[in-house]
């Protein structure tokens, strides 16, 4: 929430006064610090984005780096202070990647803080954008990721995590450039298991549901589609997928008999 906040409304030079304040008050406690790096990481992504193809202006890219660099000495500090917290994990790997640290370097503190949190999700989704960008990102790469995403989690996930990994839901938040969405080319044989198996795990999120039709436009699985879309009749209007519904139903020849 905090840093959905900070990246979607107006930088504001007063609360980052409160949490300075947080800070003298609370000096036994990580949290403020957290908040200081999500602060930063906020203000860095509330700048102008260029547009695909297109890149930062000298000013633009100065001041994105120098908010980076003070999302990561806060991110550093709140290290410093014992917690048991993945947030703090999932914080400086993302700061790393959008500083445009190597993919070696990344695996390294993903693998690291994936021995302390196999379970944390957001661990998996923030290493996914170094594979899914389309700077650095490669299909093959990808895919592997997902792959062995999956068999790392299969203990509390099932076969979920490839499907997870491709749904938008992992892949857009308001923090990411739009250019991470790439085009989507995962085995659809194993991404309809995989969502299948979540969907038994977890049978009344509308959310999986929305991704797994996402994926379902996508594919040629008419079947698969038609039965999917009959389940979300009365949430149309919720962005369920990222083409058109309407292209989506005219593809698949679905019409709504009810």
């Amino acid at each position: 929430g905090l840093a959905t906040h900070f990246a979607t409304w107006s930088y504001s030079k007063s609360l980052y006064t409160d949490i300075l304040k947080w800070q003298q008050i609370a000096t036994l406690s990580a949290a403020p610090y957290w908040a200081e790096s999500l602060y930063w990481y906020g203000a860095a992504w509330s700048l102008p984005r260029p547009r695909l193809a297109e890149k930062r202006s000298s000013l633009n890219k100065k001041l994105f780096e120098q908010r980076l660099v003070a999302a990561e000495t806060a991110i550093n500090r709140a290290k410093e202070i014992p917690a048991e917290c993945p947030l703090l994990e999932v914080q400086e790997l993302a700061i790393k990647i959008d500083r445009g640290t190597s993919v070696a370097s990344a695996q390294i503190l993903f693998d690291k803080a994936r021995r302390r949190f196999p379970e944390y999700h957001s661990l998996y989704s923030v290493m996914a954008r170094v594979y899914f960008s389309r700077s650095i990102g490669d299909p093959i790469a990808r895919d592997a990721f997902a792959k062995r995403s999956a068999q790392l989690t299969q203990d509390f996930e099932g076969k979920g995590m490839y499907a997870r990994l491709y749904s938008r839901k992992h892949l857009r938040s308001d923090t990411e450039p739009e250019q991470w969405i790439g085009d989507l080319s995962p085995s659809w044989k194993q991404l309809k298991e995989s969502f299948d198996d979540l969907l038994t795990r977890y049978p009344n999120s509308k959310i999986i549901v929305a991704d797994y039709l996402d994926q379902a436009c996508r594919s040629d699985d008419h079947e698969t589609y038609r039965r999917l879309r009959a389940s979300v009749i009365g949430f149309e209007a919720h962005s369920l997928t990222d083409n058109s519904l309407d292209v989506c139903d005219e593809k698949h020849k679905w019409k709504n008999l009810r």
